[in-house]
């Protein structure tokens, strides 16, 4: 078996050499809160009613996705020097790669496999 030697650049635009790869980590959403106005009711007990008991504002939850939504890593590959990196599923696109461009197989702790 082949293990092939990686190197942990400090940004993306440093992989520069073959077999760099780089580690994305996850952001999480931003969550902001609103306050929406309830509209008051037609009837008259029911306003009254509303008036003394009901709700006047409604929370409303907007949560907005950062990319990216999970773990990613950028590698370039250790032969051909082509970047690649790791799906939302699993890292497979990576290992994949490199098992049919060299037929050898990849020391998966080397590269930081969580």
């Amino acid at each position: 078996m082949e293990a092939f030697t990686v190197r942990r650049v400090k940004y993306s635009q440093d992989l520069l050499h073959k077999g760099d790869y780089f580690f994305v980590a996850k952001r999480h959403p931003n969550i902001t809160v609103e306050r929406v106005p309830v509209m008051q009711p037609q009837g008259i007990l029911e306003r009254i009613w509303w008036n003394w008991f009901g709700k006047k504002e409604e929370l409303k939850q907007i949560v907005e996705i950062v990319w990216p939504e999970h773990d990613a890593i950028i590698v370039n590959c250790p032969q051909c020097n082509q970047p690649s990196a790791s799906t939302k599923n699993s890292p497979s696109p990576i290992f994949r790669h490199w098992r049919t461009n060299a037929g050898a197989t990849l020391n998966r702790r080397q590269v930081g496999e969580i």
